[in-house]
């Protein structure tokens, strides 16, 4: 009985959750995970019966700086990361407590970014990680993503220990049927 108004910018509805088909099944047009601390997705899969379609993997992290491939999945990988120096890599330690801490402060929606990651990591260590990073995953208007988007995602992705992801083998349109 409510009126909605639905803005979509494409073609197709979906946003960010669209598929397209690939062989004899659908792939997610943009990149999504399961975490084991996703608990209201977790129920709701396994309310559905999809929880036999799920798969689970370990993973491990690395950066690619001046075509050198360094490991980033532990503080003493973060420790002996090269391309910063020892003060900006216990900086960079400190971010990373600091999410897990204060990760889902609503205060951090009023801070871009980058001027938040600048200030605790430094303006060196923001150009060589950092700004890599977000250009490649929002691209160019990156300055104006705000603070909480970044802290909330390393809060959720590395409060969980050792680092498992998982996906329905479906896709999330194999979720979506399932309603």
């Amino acid at each position: 009985g409510h009126r909605v108004t639905l803005f979509e910018g494409e073609g197709y509805l979906g946003g960010l959750g669209t598929t397209f088909p690939w062989r004899d099944r659908h792939l997610e047009r943009f990149y999504h995970c399961i975490l084991p601390s996703d608990g209201a997705l977790l129920n709701l899969i396994r309310e559905l019966g999809l929880e036999p379609d799920l798969l689970w993997r370990g993973t491990r992290m690395g950066f690619m700086y001046r075509r050198k491939i360094y490991s980033l999945n532990t503080a003493w990988d973060l420790l002996q990361f090269g391309p910063l120096t020892p003060v900006e890599r216990v900086r960079m330690g400190l971010i990373g407590l600091r999410a897990r801490s204060h990760g889902l402060d609503p205060a951090l929606d009023g801070i871009t970014a980058a001027d938040w990651l600048r200030g605790m990591a430094g303006d060196r260590a923001f150009k060589i990680l950092w700004q890599p990073l977000l250009s490649a995953k929002i691209g160019d208007r990156f300055e104006g993503l705000p603070a909480l988007w970044v802290s909330s995602r390393m809060n959720r992705e590395k409060n969980t220990g050792p680092e498992r992801k998982g996906c329905l083998t479906g896709g999330y349109k194999s979720l979506i049927e399932a309603f």
